[in-house]
């Protein structure tokens, strides 16, 4: 009789701690069939079948991944005619906030979180808990995968030859650089009637405004809602342009460059300063695109940002873009089947194979470090990250930085101090689309008007603001004020 007794409590026991095993698995990914994929994205060229590292993620995964792409001028546009056939793309980039809000809420998209939990997926887990990710979730859960930006700001790029034989030194202050441009205007170098600073379009500048403002998007003033387009500070901002345009040390093309133009200029000594992103890629091209014009000539890049009232500040929306969604009606095979590629992309493996890629072909041990074949990847795959490694987590290719300017930027924009974010970045709301749209219209035409000095800021700024209010701007505060208050988002304080 004991000996039965002390059977069944052995019994007993171990089925406890399989139960407890149990509770705290995760489900296998089921490998055993392959699978067909269709991966829809824009990307700087097409991506052939045949590709290699294609070729290795279909062989580690056993799928069969069809890469359907288009540049992207017209990627939102074919999204949404394949989404109007209820044609779907299986997994697909996200870079319309209204076209995902109305996913989530027609239920066409994957509960990214349901799946790893199920199946464990930390990598993208973690991905999930960046900071600010949250804002991307849906009632915290996630429909989508955060794609980091890294450090893809624009900066501002400045002839440091120039800087060193006219005995210039680093502007601490937007003053100081407006006294920069005027030697350089002056003294022209090169010259080849340079600008002074050139850009492409004024909303680079609202970047920099956030110097004047010390916020980006929204704010509250006296427990009221504030958006920066209507702050006083924001005018003060404007005339600082305006004042550099008056006196054509802003390009006089700014509202019609494109980046090429603006980058031309660049190189070509038409431009002495020169803001878009400052990043590993572009960082690369610019360097040599003067080194073609002029081998002896130097980039330099002004690191921090010049103060303003506020101080030294960027603003940027929240620093994520493109994120990767996928489609909802699949069965669970094939969409632990997709993720599980996705988890391994987000891996410090998958982010370096996409990086590097295969050894030998893409790149070369040297001194123990991988070096890439720039000329090879410029040629296979455009750029200097492959397209998977794009789709997984951009912000990855910082890992390439070897110029000290571009890593100085990248540690200054990571330091939460210098950076003032969009909480506002990801809210959908079909009545704030509509008005957004109308509001930006009004600020675009009179901010052009403003800089140009077509219009007289102070004459005009009452109606300005009046012109804002009438297209709904207070409304718009309204929906704001609710969506910070369901995200848990505290607003900075204006002034």
């Amino acid at each position: 009789m004991k000996k039965w007794l002390s059977m069944l409590l052995s019994l007993c026991l171990l089925l406890i701690s399989a139960g407890a095993l149990c509770e705290g698995a995760t489900a296998e990914v089921d490998m055993s069939e392959p699978l067909d994929i269709e991966v829809m994205a824009y990307f700087v060229m097409d991506v052939p079948a045949d590709d290699a590292i294609v070729q290795a993620l279909n062989e580690k995964f056993n799928v069969t991944i069809t890469p359907t792409i288009t540049n992207i001028d017209n990627y939102a546009q074919t999204l949404s005619m394949r989404i109007a056939s209820g044609d779907l793309p299986d997994w697909f980039r996200v870079n319309d906030q209204a076209v995902f809000g109305q996913l989530v809420e027609d239920n066409m998209l994957l509960n990214v979180t349901q799946y790893a939990d199920k199946y464990g997926f930390e990598n993208i887990k973690a991905q999930c808990a960046l900071p600010n990710a949250n804002m991307l979730a849906n009632d915290g859960v996630f429909y989508r995968i955060p794609d980091t930006t890294g450090g893809l700001n624009p900066g501002i790029y400045i002839r440091q030859d120039w800087m060193d034989e006219l005995g210039l030194e680093q502007p601490k202050t937007w003053e100081d650089f407006r006294e920069v441009l005027e030697v350089f205007v002056e003294k022209d170098p090169d010259g080849q009637g340079t600008t002074g600073w050139t850009t492409y379009g004024t909303w680079i500048l609202d970047l920099f405004s956030t110097s004047w403002t010390g916020y980006f998007g929204w704010a509250t003033s006296d427990g009221q809602m504030m958006n920066m387009y209507v702050d006083p500070n924001y005018k003060e901002a404007i005339k600082f342009w305006a004042g550099l345009y008056a006196d054509k040390l802003l390009d006089p093309e700014v509202m019609v460059n494109s980046y090429e133009q603006a980058m031309q200029k660049m190189a070509t000594g038409r431009a002495g300063a020169f803001s878009m992103n400052l990043s590993t890629v572009w960082w690369s091209n610019n360097v040599s695109n003067l080194a073609q014009y002029d081998p002896e000539a130097k980039m330099g890049a002004l690191i921090p940002l010049p103060e303003g009232p506020k101080g030294a500040l960027l603003g940027r929306p929240l620093g994520f873009s493109a994120d990767s969604a996928f489609n909802g009606d699949m069965d669970e095979t094939h969409a632990a089947r997709m993720l599980a590629i996705m988890d391994y992309l987000l891996s410090d493996e998958g982010r370096e194979f996409t990086l590097y890629g295969i050894e030998g072909q893409h790149h070369e041990v040297v001194d123990g470090k991988k070096v890439q074949k720039t000329d090879v990847l410029n040629k296979e795959w455009g750029q200097l990250q492959h397209l998977f490694g794009e789709l997984a987590d951009f912000g990855s290719n910082d890992m390439l930085a070897e110029d000290q300017e571009v890593i100085d930027w990248y540690n200054w924009v990571a330091d939460p101090a210098n950076v003032r974010y969009d909480m506002t970045t990801y809210m959908y709301d079909e009545e704030a689309v509509t008005i957004n749209a109308e509001l930006s219209e009004i600020r675009n035409n009179y901010l052009v008007s403003f800089i140009t000095g077509e219009m007289d800021i102070d004459e005009k700024w009452d109606e300005y603001t009046q012109a804002m209010n009438d297209a709904g701007l207070p409304r718009l505060g309204e929906i704001v004020a609710e969506y910070c208050a369901d995200m848990g988002v505290e607003l900075p304080v204006a002034g």
